[in-house]
């Protein structure tokens, strides 16, 4: 399959290699490999997809119907999944469309009550393409959608003219149903605090978890425990093996009840790859014991693989497929080979003779397994890693089994008296109160994360070669073999050390796509950060948290040396307010303004808490940076008295490194480009980033006659409503320079300087 997906070769070629390689194999396993072969490269070409796509008319009303898939309710809004039955050419590829619904717009209903699965809508509104990645190590939404079978976002304005209520019987409603039922329940039994956490264990539904816990959770490295894992499933099985016995069902037939419950939970959760990967391994596991076999973990795990792929092929690509097997693969790999060598030592003889004991080391080392099977792929995805997380999962885990164990009992008791169920969830009730207060003390120890950075594919091959032979350092015996070992991992860590400090010292400067706004990080030749400006932050979103700390993150930032705000509009400022937050920065560098805006003033309130040292820079100063150098052409006091207009008292920075500049203009107009005129030679540089979005009141031609520059960037939002950039001011740009990079059409522009010239990198 990932042949396949790198390839894009035509499905009828790799049916092809199918039957000549059946032709020519000489023995069975032979065409059986080239039959999987050909049928992972059948099934993944579908990804060119994303390379190919038709250009959608933004302009255009597309007429169509498509049946209720799925209705996930959030805490701002409302999902509608439609699988795509009738109005769209065949060309386009759309089989399955997304509705978002925020809130305060109205939901769709089949006469008094709200659409569900199985329901036929008509509608007619615009289709668009989800957004792909637009920065280094951002979000690649479209991937994303892609990857769970999304082709298409059904965008406003949308007009519903017909709701055909679904006639037969459709599992997504019966399915629905039953999941707002248990809601209910979990509502009336543990209250709305606990009832938001019961459902993220039970069925993965965390649209009832407030952020901030939320984010503490991901920061200890504990999300496992809301994306309904093998664990989950384990205690169902736990559940489901205990009720079995209650019925009159023969000892080798059992399994057939348990896999006929397990599917049903499969169907509750959504269908997770992890759910499916376990429930599959489960299932197969009581067979082989009623057949009186052992089955092996290796052979398990392969087979739900090979299931679950011919299931959802796409889901190879997803996470939290990767993390799910990866996981499960590293506690069969590193779990037995640790047990026997503690085993066989005097302390570990002890340990494993005493219950309590034993039961925390075998948790610790599973938890061990899980965390170095998945390293890779968390370093690849989230760029960081919990340093408490083995301590979080010895607390959290034997708790979140209490808990589900609570919730399943308290569901299927209550069926047959109220009363029982009541005290299973007073007990779930107590584990869920308990994993809240584990959770904040954990997350209030310093130091929880650490920002790795986005590993490169020679430094993911050493790390998978160290995992690979952290066991072998353990095992009795063979002393030299250990030594060549630990020689050779030394060996190729230092070569992964080495060539990053023998790199080329460059200055590398990243603009940023964060819609309408600014970002730019510069990283200094010494290996200090800057970041200008944070993008915007409103009550429906914060660039701050969603475009600059991901890419922070994946180059391994954890420390910002100067946080600079050009001048205090949320566009440019707001993401500021997360950063604080969540990053350690140094120094702040404003401008001495009289401003004062909500926003703005949290700001500064939270600065004067963190006791972080504000810098007011004005013309004429210069701040030496190793060797950069950052020249500060504006505001002057007379731009500063001026309290309304903060645009003109933005920052205007010069930074030069060698015979290298860049000119950073903030959102200042034409009023302060004739100021600067002033400046006369000084002005020419080789990159502009143009001042205010490109708008109609900047740009002028006498100041871009000044500046000379090679290139210009405009930082714009996609269809933002003031028409930015104008045309005019695009049209003077191209006359001017011989590069025009717009974010909203190219996204993030990254740019590298060894002091002489200036190279654009290709960061897709």
């Amino acid at each position: 399959m990932v042949l396949g997906h790198l390839s894009h070769l035509p499905w009828g070629l790799w049916v092809g290699i199918a039957v000549i390689g059946m032709i020519v194999s000489r023995s069975y396993d032979g065409a059986l490999m080239v039959v999987v072969l050909a049928l992972g490269g059948w099934l993944a070409p579908e990804r060119s997809q994303l390379d190919e796509l038709r250009e959608l008319d933004s302009s255009r009303q597309y007429l169509f119907q498509g049946v209720v898939r799925d209705v996930r309710y959030r805490e701002d809004r409302t999902d509608i999944t439609l699988n795509l039955i009738a109005g769209l050419h065949d060309s386009l590829l759309i089989r399955r469309g997304l509705w978002r619904i925020y809130e305060g717009q109205e939901l769709p209903s089949a006469g008094d009550k709200a659409v569900m699965p199985g329901d036929t809508l008509t509608l007619q509104s615009r289709l668009e393409w989800p957004d792909g990645r637009r920065n280094p190590n951002g979000f690649d939404y479209r991937y994303y959608l892609w990857a769970r079978g999304v082709d298409v976002l059904i965008d406003d304005p949308v007009m519903v003219l017909d709701v055909e209520p679904g006639s037969s019987f459709h599992l997504g409603r019966v399915v629905a149903l039953i999941r707002q039922q248990i809601a209910d329940r979990m509502e009336t039994w543990l209250g709305q605090p606990q009832k938001g956490l019961a459902m993220g264990l039970l069925l993965g539904d965390k649209s009832g978890l407030d952020d901030d816990f939320r984010n503490r959770i991901n920061v200890l490295g504990i999300g496992h425990i809301l994306a309904v894992s093998g664990l989950h499933v384990g205690y169902v099985v736990l559940v489901l093996m205990a009720l079995v016995r209650l019925l009159p069902v023969p000892g080798n037939r059992r399994f057939i009840v348990v896999g006929i419950g397990l599917l049903g939970y499969v169907f509750l959760t959504g269908a997770p790859p992890s759910v499916v990967r376990a429930s599959i391994m489960a299932f197969l596991y009581a067979w082989g014991r009623s057949l009186e076999r052992q089955p092996g973990g290796w052979n398990l795990l392969g087979a739900a693989a090979i299931i679950s792929l011919l299931i959802h092929p796409r889901s190879l690509f997803t996470a939290s497929f990767q993390l799910s097997f990866a996981a499960v693969a590293g506690i069969l790999y590193v779990y037995p080979q640790f047990r026997a060598w503690i085993s066989s030592t005097i302390a570990g003889e002890w340990i494993y003779h005493r219950r309590p004991l034993r039961y925390t080391l075998d948790l610790f080392l599973v938890g061990l397994g899980a965390q170095l099977g998945t390293l890779p792929v968390i370093l690849s995805v989230f760029h960081t890693a919990s340093v408490y997380v083995l301590l979080a999962n010895l607390m959290i885990i034997p708790l979140a089994g209490l808990a589900v164990i609570g919730e399943l009992a308290a569901i299927l008791t209550a069926v047959i008296w109220e009363g029982l169920g009541t005290i299973f969830a007073n007990a779930a009730w107590l584990s869920l109160t308990v994993i809240q207060l584990s959770v904040d003390q954990l997350s209030r120890l310093p130091y929880t994360q650490l920002i790795i950075g986005h590993p490169g594919p020679v430094a993911l091959v050493i790390l998978v070669a160290g995992i690979i032979a952290i066991p072998y350092f353990f095992r009795p015996g063979r002393p030299r073999f250990r030594l060549r070992l630990a020689v050779i991992v030394l060996v190729m860590a230092n070569l992964l050390v080495w060539r990053s400090a023998l790199a080329d010292r460059v200055l590398q400067v990243t603009v940023l796509d964060v819609g309408q706004g600014d970002a730019i990080h510069l990283a200094l030749p010494d290996g200090r950060h800057v970041l200008v400006d944070a993008g915007m932050r409103n009550p429906w979103f914060d660039r701050g948290e969603q475009v600059v700390t991901p890419y922070l993150r994946g180059q391994g930032v954890s420390r910002l040396d100067v946080a600079v705000i050009s001048h205090p509009q949320a566009d440019h400022m707001g993401g500021f307010l997360y950063l604080l937050k969540h990053l350690r920065i140094a120094e702040i560098w404003d401008t001495p303004n009289r401003h004062s805006a909500m926003l703005y003033d949290r700001l500064k309130d939270l600065a004067d808490s963190l006791e972080i040292p504000v810098r007011r820079l004005t013309t004429g100063e210069v701040v030496s940076l190793g060797a950069v150098d950052v020249f500060v052409l504006s505001p002057d006091s007379l731009l500063l008295a001026d309290v309304l207009e903060v645009n003109n008292a933005s920052l205007v920075l010069k930074v030069r490194y060698g015979s290298t500049s860049l000119l950073l203009m903030g959102d200042a107009d034409r009023f302060v480009e004739l100021r600067l005129l002033t400046y006369d030679d000084f002005l020419q540089t080789d990159w502009l980033k143009v001042g205010h979005h490109g708008s109609g009141t900047s740009s002028t031609l006498a100041f871009l006659e000044a500046c000379r520059p090679t290139g210009a960037i405009v930082s714009v939002g996609e269809s933002n409503i003031f028409h930015h950039p104008s045309e005019e001011v695009m049209a003077r740009l191209t006359q001017i320079a011989q590069v025009v990079h717009r974010t909203d059409r190219d996204g993030a522009l990254v740019l590298r300087s060894n002091g002489e010239q200036w190279h654009v990198t290709d960061w897709r």
